[in-house]
């Protein structure tokens, strides 16, 4: 933008008057602001409505109109102390006979304490997450192994002990299982639970050996097992008992073998990086070392002020780093001649054929050995073997070593209607009942307890209650923006205008604009019809007409435009001394209700569903024409944005005219300052 001579020569206020000017211009542009402000905010009134409307669609509505809402059954227990039930709509009326004999549980191993655990400095510390099982009496050989065999709800899990094996490991593998375990520090003690209750949830726990060790072993010692975190080595331990498992499929065990690979190369990274660092890959590279090292320390020398002191540390630390990096970046040449094609020689090519030798001779070699490790037992850990045999009636006998404390898996048993019924919970469900165990009833002075069952009617009738509630609620707010007073003359207020008022003043304004927004709108208009009309219409049941005014379910006053009441309804005060026909008709003919209120509610329903039909102008589950509003609101700003470029372009015009007037006028005073002191010359 050029320099703006504002009236130097003139004396004028040329930015008072363009501001005048472009006043008048901006009229059309602050009208079409006031449409898109409007507009947004009828956008904003019929995404509020439209998700209450929606609510009452998916929520009360489609209750209405499901026969099963009308077949509610209410359920009583003569001891609900022992025993609660509920029912659906399947569970036959009348008393039904139950006698508790037995609840379900959940099998419980709680460990004795564990003593303290020498460290590898030789100092006694207690047992900790981190603590190795070797610290805890485990011994280990490189010709078998010990393995933890866990088993539960039909998954198995080994875990090998190794010397790397810790107290974390167990617990995992123990999860790892679907077990609850945990071991508690301030207890010393391991915490071990099944995942539920019942006999099939129940959960053993042994010792057996492995004696393909030695081949085991071998692989592991190619994949770094011993610098690998816990979780590495499971994910090691993991791959390998998948790769040699015969009920493995081809995919698991393909995967299984990335696994290694994966791991084998990044141990083989790992030993040329360190033989980078050490020096023990050749001259050519001792000497690349070198500069490495010499390079760094001159860049950290460089990089001091001349009075900043060198510091040890801080060199030691920059060379290192830059020494990490360089052999990082070896290694991953290495790496990338093999993977471009590199065969003998290249260390992982190597790697990976003695991988696969070392698997032929683990899958070969067999699995089971005949004896133990002397001391490897569960004892250890202060827990012992878990074993248990199940009998013909279903119950467990369980065998058990060293000193835990065992609560034992037990199925639920109940006697109904004189039936033996058994379950893994405590919560048994029958005959459409759901029968809730609290306590055992065999044995005591009311052995059986009573379950009756009858219908629910004031459930059907709090069920209709709710729906026309919310109805009458969404109906009324549709009513109150159709019928909404104009708004005519009210606008959107300019920032002048809102500095001048207060803050209530400013909102009674706008809400005065809001609520007038849908009125009379053509949209609402339909969907207002379509609920009305619904509502009053009839239903056919016996080969007789129906309409809901026939129980009592009717409009009361024209000015509230269509809203219900259930005549009799005692938290209606309008119609509370009705006399309450609803209700006397649930308990009379509670199928007639049901279908005629189904097929009404059903008509609602479908109605509704047509209205939030996809179209051009709508999207899907929405009851107004979204699509063009949006596109409306665009086509505002796009309007709104070329009358303010037309806007910027007329300002420029009158800056320049004036400026021009200003020019012309610094000329003139120019020439007659020269024509004056000219004729004064000639004086």
């Amino acid at each position: 933008m050029g320099i703006r001579m504002s009236g130097l020569i003139s004396g004028m206020d040329t930015e008072s008057i363009i501001k005048e000017l472009m006043k008048a211009h901006s009229t059309k542009k602050t009208k079409t602001e006031n449409k898109i402000t409007k507009h947004e905010w009828k956008q904003e009134k019929w995404q509020e409505l439209n998700k209450k409307i929606y609510a009452l669609y998916t929520g009360t509505l489609t209750k209405a109109k499901t026969q099963g809402s009308y077949l509610a059954k209410k359920v009583t227990s003569s001891d609900e102390t022992k025993l609660t039930a509920t029912a659906n709509s399947s569970a036959a009326n009348g008393s039904h006979q139950v006698r508790v004999d037995k609840l379900a549980s959940v099998q419980y191993v709680t460990g004795s304490v564990l003593g303290n655990v020498m460290n590898d400095d030789g100092e006694s510390v207690a047992v900790s997450g981190t603590t190795k099982l070797t610290q805890l009496g485990f011994s280990v050989s490189n010709d078998k192994e010990t393995m933890i065999h866990i088993e539960a709800g039909g998954k198995t899990v080994d875990l090998g002990v190794t010397a790397y094996t810790t107290v974390n490991d167990f617990v995992s593998a123990c999860k790892d299982a679907g077990l609850n375990a945990s071991y508690d520090v301030a207890q010393k003690r391991f915490f071990i639970g099944a995942a539920d209750s019942g006999v099939k949830n129940a959960f053993s726990m042994t010792i057996k050996t492995a004696g393909d060790t030695a081949e085991k072993n071998a692989v592991r010692d190619l994949l770094g097992y011993s610098k690998l975190n816990s979780a590495s080595r499971k994910a090691a331990d993991d791959a390998l008992a998948v790769y040699k498992s015969s009920s493995a499929t081809a995919e698991e065990k393909e995967k299984a073998l990335d696994t290694l690979n994966s791991l084998v190369a990044s141990n083989t990274s790992a030993k040329i990086a360190e033989d980078y660092k050490e020096g023990r890959l050749g001259d050519d590279l001792k000497a690349a070392l070198q500069k490495v090292k010499d390079d760094a320390e001159k860049a950290y020398r460089d990089s001091l002020r001349d009075d900043e002191a060198v510091s040890e540390e801080a060199l030691k630390k920059a060379v290192d780093t830059a020494v990490d990096k360089a052999a990082k970046e070896y290694a991953d040449g290495v790496r990338e001649e093999f993977n471009n094609g590199a065969g003998a020689g290249n260390p992982f090519y190597d790697a990976s054929i003695e991988l696969g030798t070392k698997l032929d001779a683990y899958v070969a070699a067999p699995s089971e050995s005949a004896s133990d490790i002397a001391g490897n037992a569960l004892e250890n850990l202060g827990l012992g073997d878990i074993t248990y045999t199940q009998g013909a009636d279903g119950s467990l006998s369980y065998t058990t070593t060293g000193s835990i404390a065992l609560q034992e898996a037990g199925d639920s048993m109940i006697q109904y209607n004189g039936a033996t019924l058994t379950d893994s919970s405590n919560t048994i469900t029958v005959n459409g009942l759901t029968l809730n165990l609290n306590g055992v009833t065999k044995g005591t002075a009311n052995e059986y307890i009573s379950v009756n069952v009858s219908k629910d009617s004031q459930a059907v009738y709090d069920m209709i209650r709710g729906f026309v509630k919310e109805y009458n609620e969404i109906l009324g707010e549709l009513n109150d923006a159709y019928n909404a007073d104009s708004a005519r003359g009210y606008e959107p207020l300019t920032d002048e205008e809102r500095d001048a008022m207060t803050e209530e003043q400013i909102k009674k304004w706008e809400d005065k604009i809001k609520g007038s927004l849908l009125r009379r709108d053509d949209t609402l208009s339909g969907l207002l019809n379509v609920m009305k009309t619904t509502m009053q219409g009839t239903a056919t049941y016996d080969g007789k007409t129906y309409s809901l005014a026939t129980f009592g379910v009717r409009t009361y006053d024209y000015a509230e435009y269509g809203k219900l009441h259930i005549y009799g309804d005692e938290e209606d005060a309008k119609v509370s001394g009705e006399k309450d026909k609803l209700m006397a008709a649930i308990e009379e003919d509670p199928d007639k209700v049901m279908e005629v209120f189904t097929q009404i509610t059903g008509k609602l329903y479908d109605a509704m569903t047509d209205k939030m039909k996809s179209t051009s102008m709508s999207s899907a589950l929405t009851f107004y024409n979204d699509k063009q509003m949006a596109k409306e609101l665009t086509e505002y700003k796009k309007e709104k944005s070329t009358m303010e470029k037309r806007l910027k372009e007329l300002e420029d015009r009158y800056y320049k005219q004036f400026t021009a007037m200003e020019k012309a006028m610094a000329s003139l005073n120019s020439q007659t300052n020269s024509l004056a002191a000219l004729m004064g010359g000639g004086n």
